[in-house]
């Protein structure tokens, strides 16, 4: 009988567990998109000229942050 309850336990540990990878593979997953999301942007605006950049009312020294705050929007889209 101890063994038919251990087996019964079994499978709500291993439901936890695949809910805790699969949640693991969710914030990896949303992580990743961020930080591509980071890249392209400060990638883009980096090849920009001053001008250019002045046209859209950025400083050079505002890529980074301009870059993480529609990297933080994927999370939430």
């Amino acid at each position: 009988m101890a063994t038919a309850y251990l087996q019964n336990r079994e499978i709500p540990i291993r439901k936890t567990i695949l809910n805790e990878l699969v949640f693991v593979k969710n914030k990896l997953s949303t992580v990743w998109r961020r930080h591509r999301r980071y890249q392209q942007i400060v990638s883009e605006l980096g090849f920009s000229t001053d001008r250019q950049l002045a046209d859209m009312g950025i400083s050079r020294s505002d890529i980074r942050c301009l870059a993480r705050q529609a990297a933080d929007q994927v999370e939430h889209s």
